[in-house]
């Protein structure tokens, strides 16, 4: 009796390791990708929108930033890569692509997903970053 509770639990911690395996394993890098060939800098906040739902993201509505927001590139805007367009920056889309697969059977990946967008709600920049949270 005790070997066969050795074996049931020693197949369903297979199970549990090799089911986050299983699963399409996406980088940010490769949503970046997708994103710029989708929605590249330019494209509208509808076609944002229909990106996202057309893959199953789910995301907030636009979100707009104050002239706060905007003075402080140290928070929501600290990314590099928006050095040259924080200035128009007015709004941006979050989304998350949740359990994207990943290194780790004891970590859920996603990814945090960014579309900003000018005064006219045209995408001037977007990001794209896995992060892992633990179970």
């Amino acid at each position: 009796m005790k070997h066969h509770l050795q074996l049931a639990v020693g197949l369903i911690l297979i199970s549990v390791a090799t089911s986050n395996c299983s699963r399409h394993a996406m980088t940010g890098e490769q949503m970046e990708q997708l994103m710029i060939a989708e929605v590249p800098v330019g494209s509208d906040a509808p076609r944002v929108i229909a990106f996202l739902d057309g893959r199953h993201i789910s995301h907030s509505d636009i979100v707009q930033l104050d002239e706060d927001d905007r003075a402080r590139p140290d928070t929501l805007l600290s990314n590099p890569k928006l050095d040259s367009v924080r200035d128009r920056i007015r709004s941006y889309i979050p989304a998350l692509m949740r359990d994207v697969g990943g290194p780790g059977f004891l970590t859920r990946w996603d990814i945090m997903i960014r579309f900003y967008l000018d005064a006219d709600g045209k995408v001037v920049a977007h990001q794209a970053k896995r992060v892992g949270t633990s179970l």
